[in-house]
């Protein structure tokens, strides 16, 4: 799997409490069926079984391997937080106000969305703001602090992947001469 995914995963562990708080009962149940295996309750789910119902449920559904990493980051851990498709439109929204997409806000992850957003891969901070504000009039009080932090998280592990990694010292391909 892409290093991304890895990393956007390891952000979703740490905003969910190393757990995924996030799966519903309803959707744990329907990747068992899957999976061909019985129901049974979430709580019993293992890390294994976390990582692989992101990976279908949220990743590939949503088509985020297309997507630069500061988007798939953060597609995958509001993906996760929000009713299907809204942090598509979240993504939509953000580069529809910043000039880059004339689409529908639709929750569709299509061509003229991933164009898009490679065109402006900085407009998840547009994005970021808009969750603040959804969560803000959604939510009391005491759920909007958690889902600020989270969102704070996010914004820091989205900051960190967009630094450029510095070139490797030493020397490299030199001979002697």
């Amino acid at each position: 799997m892409s290093a991304i995914f890895e990393e956007a995963y390891a952000v979703l562990m740490k905003v969910e409490g190393g757990r995924i708080g996030c799966v519903e009962q309803s959707t744990y149940d329907s990747w068992r069926h899957g999976q061909n295996l019985p129901t049974r309750p979430v709580r019993f789910m293992t890390d294994a079984e976390a990582r692989e119902l992101v990976l279908n449920f949220y990743w590939t559904a949503y088509g985020l391997a297309g997507l630069p990493p500061a988007w798939a980051m953060f597609c995958l851990v509001e993906g996760a937080n929000l009713p299907f498709g809204d942090a598509i439109k979240l993504m939509q929204a953000a580069l529809l106000w910043n000039g880059a997409y004339t689409g529908l806000v639709d929750g569709q992850n299509g061509p003229e969305t991933l164009a898009a957003a490679a065109k402006l891969p900085g407009a998840w901070k547009t994005a970021n703001l808009m969750a603040a504000g959804h969560y803000a009039t959604q939510s009391d009080e005491n759920i909007q602090h958690g889902l600020q932090n989270r969102l704070r998280t996010l914004q820091t592990a989205i900051e960190q992947i967009e630094v450029p990694k510095p070139p490797p010292s030493g020397p490299q391909g030199m001979k002697d001469g």
